[in-house]
C-alpha cells in the first residue's frame, strides 16, 4: 500500500489496520529509496513515508474538526475559508509525533516537498537563506501539550532556514544528508510550510502571493493519476498548449475562490474520482509546484487536503483536457 493510497483511505474514512500500513509503507519506502532516480523531488525516504501515515490518520480529522470555518467578513460578500491553526494533541495521539513539523513564531510548519542530490545541491547554494533557529526534535508519542507550546518544539531535529524569494511566514526549510544502502551520500532539502491558521479567499492568496506561479514558472508537465497513484515516473508534456494558455490558466486560478470540497460537494468520495490529473509547474528557482486537477474545475495544492480552488470553465477545461 502506497502513501498516497493511505491518504485517500483516510479522507474516505475507511482506514485499514494501522500496523499493517506502517509495516507495508516502510517496506515500500525502503525499496523505493534503493531505486530512486537521482535528484527526483517526489521520491520518499523511509522516514518521509512514515510521516505520511501520521498525516493520513490525523490531518483529515483536524480539517473536519476545525479547518472548514468561513472567513469572518469575506470581501464583497464572496466566499473563502479559514483553515484553523493545528492544535497539537497530547500523549493519546501518538501518530502526530511522526508528522514532520516544528513551531516557529507560534505557528505550526508541516513538511511538504523534498529535494534530493542535484536539486538539493542547487537549492542549498541558491535558495537557502539565513538560519532562524534549531528544531529540537522533542516531540514524540509521549509528549504532553506543554511540550508543544514553545518556539522550535518539533518532531524533527536540526537547523531551520529561510528560503530566499519566499515569505518566512509561509515557507522555511531544513537540509542535511544521509548514506543509502549502497554507501552513496544523498543530499536533501525539505520544505516546511504554514498551511494552517490562515485565511484563503482567492486562489491568488496561495498560488500567487506564496507560491508565485505567474512570476516564476519555467515549464509545465502533467502526470496521469494512475501513474501518480502507483509512483510511476511518467511525466508528459502538454500538447497543443501555448504559453498564453498557461498564463490564462494561472490568471483564472488566481481569480477562483477557495472551497472546502468536503462541504461544498457533499462528496465523501471526492478523492476517489478517477477523472483527475496532476500538473507540475517547474519553477525558475528549481522548485516544483504540484497541482491536483479534478473534473469540474477544482484545483488543489497537493498538501492542502480538502481545500481546492473552484475555477471558471474555459481556462481550466483547456488544460484539463490536455492532461488526458
Amino acid at each position: 500500500m502506497k502513501g498516497k493510497d493511505i491518504i485517500e483511505y483516510a479522507v474516505r474514512g475507511d482506514m485499514p489496520d494501522l500496523e499493517q500500513i506502517r509495516e507495508k509503507c516502510h517496506q515500500e519506502a525502503v525499496s523505493k529509496t534503493k531505486n530512486k532516480r537521482v535528484a527526483h523531488w517526489k521520491i520518499l525516504t523511509p522516514i518521509t513515508a512514515c510521516l505520511i501515515i501520521a498525516i493520513a490518520v490525523v490531518f483529515p480529522t483536524l480539517l473536519k474538526n476545525g479547518g472548514n470555518n468561513p472567513i469572518s467578513n469575506p470581501p464583497n460578500g464572496e466566499h473563502g475559508v479559514y483553515i484553523s491553526a493545528v492544535e497539537l494533541p497530547g500523549k493519546t495521539d501518538g501518530f502526530m509525533s511522526m508528522i514532520g513539523l516544528f513551531v516557529y513564531q507560534g505557528h505550526i510548519y508541516t513538511q511538504t516537498s523534498g529535494y534530493y542530490n542535484d536539486a538539493a545541491e542547487y537549492i542549498k547554494e541558491n535558495l537557502v537563506g539565513e538560519k532562524v533557529g534549531f528544531s529540537i526534535g522533542n516531540i514524540d508519542e509521549w509528549s504532553t501539550q506543554d511540550e508543544y507550546a514553545f518556539e522550535f518544539a518539533g518532531t524533527v531535529y536540526g537547523d531551520v532556514y529561510t528560503v530566499k524569494g519566499y515569505d518566512e511566514g509561509f515557507r522555511l526549510c531544513m537540509m542535511g544528508s544521509y548514506t543509502d544502502d549502497n554507501d552513496n551520500d544523498i543530499q536533501w532539502v525539505n520544505f516546511y510550510e504554514r498551511l494552517n491558521g490562515i485565511s484563503l479567499g482567492h486562489g491568488y492568496d496561495l498560488f500567487g502571493e506564496h507560491l508565485k506561479l505567474s512570476d516564476n514558472w519555467n515549464h509545465v508537465q502533467y502526470q496521469p493519476h494512475d501513474d501518480w497513484d502507483y509512483s510511476r515516473d511518467n511525466f508528459r508534456n502538454l500538447t497543443g498548449i501555448t504559453e498564453n494558455d498557461i498564463t490564462g490558466f494561472i490568471n483564472a486560478l488566481y481569480d477562483g475562490w477557495v472551497e472546502n470540497v468536503f462541504e461544498t460537494t457533499g462528496n465523501n468520495n471526492f478523492y476517489a474520482n478517477s477523472n483527475q490529473s496532476h500538473l507540475y509547474f517547474y519553477m525558475n528557482d528549481n522548485t516544483v509546484v504540484e497541482l491536483r486537477l479534478f473534473e469540474g474545475g477544482y484545483v488543489g495544492y497537493q498538501h492542502l487536503g480538502w481545500y481546492f480552488v473552484k475555477m471558471p470553465g474555459a481556462a481550466f477545461e483547456k488544460i484539463f483536457n490536455a492532461c488526458k
